[in-house]
């Protein structure tokens, strides 16, 4: 019951209302028969009903003795007890309204209601009167506050009641800021526990990936057959694949991944993914492709749309222990692509369906980590999409994803930014700085370049600026946080005498900004890297 009346400027008392009936807590033994909520408080054959008055006793010691102990009950209930009109005129509280607060009942009584409310929940106060004059009962949490500053936790409840033909909103305030507190407490267990199982999940996976990319390393070293070298190398893109992906569903879960945006061709990007899919899924599960040859643009993170696709597939995959057919499909429909992942698993109950999307939730025990389809709903957000999904148990699943149209029309090859250069040596003749603070990366960026043509050169942080006196470097690749320095600052300061010197930023930080230049978030492929060199 805690806010300001009507359009009440917040931090003002509320202007006056409409003087109502005086009434006052002797006439709640006749209210609280009227009051739909009073049987929590009382059974409802221990009170009067004013229509009864003047009848008789309905036991012995009458009903004005009733009245006295039910006036006496509500003076010395846990509760505060607020009586309102409906235009928010505070007629009476009880002593515990009052010793809640901090004043006296006269002093409550002239007062504006936001005076013994705090400014965060003015709000509340208008939804309890908006409720109960529907007729309907209202409960919720605001914040009171006492006469000497200090403020609690409110629990909340009203009811409407009916006096000689007028509405009145009866409300209850408890304070419950020792509740609040252990249900926070509880809260933040939870968190912690969800979390340690969530880094417990990661970090399985990440040791199984470094083991993968260890062990092919050592075989392809101590190998002289190409093939067996090409096959082994195959081995250690596809565990980065994998890592990058656990990466980019964290972040994409947390909603603080940088998103690039371009036009993206549906058909194509889930025809990339088909050597990845065959990998994941077991011989008795096959996939099926049902791709329209004349689908609309989307415009959008290439990244969030792999993500919705893979783990889809995984998700049917992990549903049909026994085999089956997992299609993948997408049809044109007038407001843009409609795709479809469809299973014939075991699907869902209702309950498991009503938390599908729960982050941590999981029906594969200590095999899950519970950010598949929740991540799924980022991607399909970051896409400007919608999704639903039907199933039923032992009948499959399908999961339906509507992406809008982009405006550029239909999306061919070409169109998309993330193709592989059409040349040989696209970077020949440019002589480009990587500074990282991370010696292995700068080097693998560099043999990245110089394999595209270009003159490729490193340096760290405290070395940058003297590495760019030299006029011949005519591009600087740069890592947005960097222990000594961040990019931007160095940037800004070779910008100085160098003002036209084209920067391409890099970061694997979460929600990492450099104002309106190029970036480029890691994990990169070099066919991104040269593709975003190309647009500077």
């Amino acid at each position: 019951m805690y806010a300001d009346s009507g359009g009440a400027t917040r931090g003002a008392r509320s202007g006056p209302t409409a003087p109502g009936p005086s009434i006052g807590l002797d006439t709640v033994p006749r209210l609280l028969p009227r009051c739909r909520g009073a049987r929590e408080a009382w059974r409802s054959d221990q009170v009067v009903n004013p229509e009864d008055e003047g009848k008789g006793p309905a036991t012995p010691g009458g009903s004005h003795l009733r009245g006295e102990l039910l006036q006496q009950a509500v003076e010395v209930l846990q509760a505060g007890i607020f009586i309102y009109t409906l235009e928010g005129k505070l007629v009476d509280v009880n002593e515990t309204a009052c010793r809640l607060h901090g004043w006296t009942r006269e002093q409550m009584l002239a007062m504006s209601p936001a005076e013994f409310i705090d400014p965060s929940t003015y709000h509340v106060f208008d939804e309890f009167r908006q409720v109960v004059a529907r007729g309907e009962e209202f409960r919720g949490l605001a914040r009171g506050k006492r006469s000497d500053g200090t403020t609690f936790e409110a629990g909340v409840h009203g009811v409407p009641v009916t006096l000689d033909g007028r509405v009145y909103a009866f409300g209850s305030v408890r304070d419950v800021t020792e509740e609040q507190a252990l249900r926070e407490k509880v809260a933040q267990s939870q968190r912690m526990e969800a979390l340690g199982r969530l880094a417990g999940s990661v970090a399985h996976d990440f040791n199984n990936l470094l083991t993968v990319i260890r062990l092919n390393t050592e075989v392809a070293r101590a190998s002289d057959d190409p093939q067996r070298v090409r096959t082994r190398l195959r081995s250690i893109d596809e565990a980065t694949s994998r890592a990058e992906s656990i990466t980019s569903q964290l972040l994409s879960f947390s909603r603080t991944r940088p998103i690039q945006e371009e036009l993206l061709s549906v058909r194509e990007v889930v025809e990339s993914l088909v050597p990845i899919l065959e990998r994941l899924l077991p011989d008795a599960v096959h996939l099926r492709l049902d791709l329209s040859t004349e689908l609309s643009a989307v415009l959008g993170s290439r990244r969030a749309l792999e993500q919705i696709v893979l783990n889809l597939v995984v998700n049917a995959r992990d549903a049909m222990r026994d085999g089956g057919e997992v299609v993948v499909r997408a049809q044109p429909v007038p407001e843009g692509v409609s795709m479809e992942i469809v299973d014939q698993g075991i699907g869902m109950d209702p309950e498991t369906l009503r938390r599908a999307f729960e982050p941590f939730f999981s029906t594969k025990g200590s095999e899950g980590t519970g950010l598949g389809l929740a991540t799924v709903v980022g991607a399909v957000e970051q896409l400007r999409g919608t999704l639903d999904v039907e199933s039923e148990p032992e009948r499959g699943t399908r999961f339906r994803i509507e992406l809008p149209a982009s405006i550029a029309g239909l999306a061919t090859e070409k169109d998309s930014r993330s193709q592989p250069p059409q040349v040989d040596r696209p970077l020949a003749g440019r002589t480009i700085l990587v500074v990282d603070d991370d010696g292995l990366l700068r080097r693998a960026v560099c043999a990245g370049l110089e394999r595209y043509g270009a003159v490729a050169l490193e340096a760290a942080p405290s070395e940058a600026e003297g590495r760019l006196a030299d006029s011949a470097i005519d591009t600087l690749i740069c890592d947005v946080f960097m222990p000594e320095v961040s990019g931007p600052a160095l940037v800004e300061r070779v910008h100085r005498s160098r003002p036209d010197l084209p920067v391409l930023f890099v970061s694997g930080f979460a929600g990492a900004e450099a104002g309106d230049a190029r970036m480029l978030a890691k994990p990169f492929s070099l066919r991104q890297l040269v593709g975003a060199l190309l647009e500077l």
